[in-house]
């Protein structure tokens, strides 16, 4: 009797226990089933919010934009060059631009207080005003000499120093690649041929010592004319331009590169002589404003 007392037992025992099982499998099931709904839901909330980050962009600037999936790397002069090379057939000009590159555009409001169709109307406003503007090489020409000037009479042998002081060439580095966002980075399709009318589209600009749009404008069609160089870049406080071939001459390029954005020596290349060795057999000009 006292056998199937326990065995008795022991059957009931086993029952729980595969009944506990049972409830944990289900649990586990459920738990599984949420996971993947969430990560369903959040990737389904990320490509909602990538498409309404171009529709936003498209809508504001009349530019077509397709986000770009390449790696930081990639974005190679020869890769610029074949956008180029299409951009020619199709009717506009290339730019890589970040997701917030409409806030870093100079308005005489503050945009961000503003509805999409204000931005728009805004954005409209400035660009037919910057594209029926007296804007040619000379004055691109002047505005940078005039720039060099200044630094010479105010800056306290600053200019003298850039121009005379020596370099150490084995301390150059030179950046092959474009000045782009880590994060994502979107192909704008300027629908104009003259590259230095991208500003017209993005009007950037007028903040921490960077050029007024109407200033990148005439710089850019000077720089155009003088050696080809077009701006294809434009992320958060950088600006990059790509060029057919090196500057003939780097130390001329240099000063005029400076006169374009302080930065460039005085938080980066120290001199004229340091940022001519750099730009030496380079395509590739990059700019900062910080």
């Amino acid at each position: 009797m006292r056998e199937v007392i326990i065995l008795i037992v022991a059957v009931l025992v086993l029952v729980v226990i595969a009944k506990i099982e049972v409830v944990k499998q289900s649990d586990q099931t459920v738990n599984t089933e949420d996971t993947i709904t969430k990560e369903k839901s959040e990737k389904e909330e990320e490509v909602e919010q990538k498409d309404s980050t171009i529709a936003f962009l498209e809508y504001v600037t009349g530019c077509e934009c397709v986000r770009l999936n390449k790696k930081y790397h990639e974005y190679t002069p020869h890769y610029i060059d074949s956008l180029r090379s299409i951009g020619e057939k199709e009717g506009f000009t290339p730019v890589l631009v970040d997701p917030e590159v409409v806030y870093y555009c100079h308005f005489n409001v503050d945009i961000r207080k503003l509805n999409k169709d204000e931005i728009k109307s805004v954005m409209e406003t400035t660009r037919k005003k910057l594209l029926s503007a007296n804007i040619d090489a000379d004055s691109g020409r002047a505005f940078l000499y005039k720039e060099l000037e200044k630094t010479k009479k105010y800056s306290d042998n600053r200019y003298d120093r850039y121009m005379n002081d020596p370099v150490n060439d084995s301390l150059i580095q030179v950046p092959a690649d474009l000045p782009v966002t880590n994060r994502e980075v979107i192909l704008m399709k300027v629908p104009v041929l003259e590259p230095w009318k991208i500003w017209a589209y993005l009007p950037y600009g007028a903040w921490n010592a960077c050029p007024l749009p109407e200033e990148h404008m005439a710089v850019s069609k000077y720089w155009y004319e003088t050696y080809g160089a077009a701006p294809v870049s434009i992320s958060g406080s950088m600006v990059g331009y790509i060029l057919p071939h090196p500057a003939d001459d780097p130390k001329k390029a240099a000063m005029e590169m400076y006169a374009y954005c302080f930065d460039i020596i005085e938080q980066g290349y120290e001199n004229f002589s340091y940022l001519a060795l750099a730009i030496k057999g380079n395509r590739t000009w990059n700019f900062w404003w910080n």
